[in-house]
């Protein structure tokens, strides 16, 4: 499937969760902001997401500090 992530075009596996794909690319899941499709998509949903081809997916790393 292909997916926009982050601006960028990226192919993944078909059913692959997103916080699968988050953790395939190093981003800790745990600790990032998500929308699919200019919709957040919450934390604790990561794992029962299931993006489609052509989804626009923004991961976003909150910064800490100060």
């Amino acid at each position: 499937m292909r997916l926009r992530i982050d601006g960028l075009e990226e192919t993944w596996p078909d059913g692959l969760s997103l916080g699968e794909i988050i953790r395939r690319r190093g981003d800790p899941a745990d600790h990032v902001l998500v929308e699919r499709n200019g919709r957040h998509v919450r934390r604790e949903a990561l794992d029962d997401t299931f993006p489609e081809d052509g989804d626009v997916i923004e991961v976003i790393l909150p910064a800490h500090g100060g």
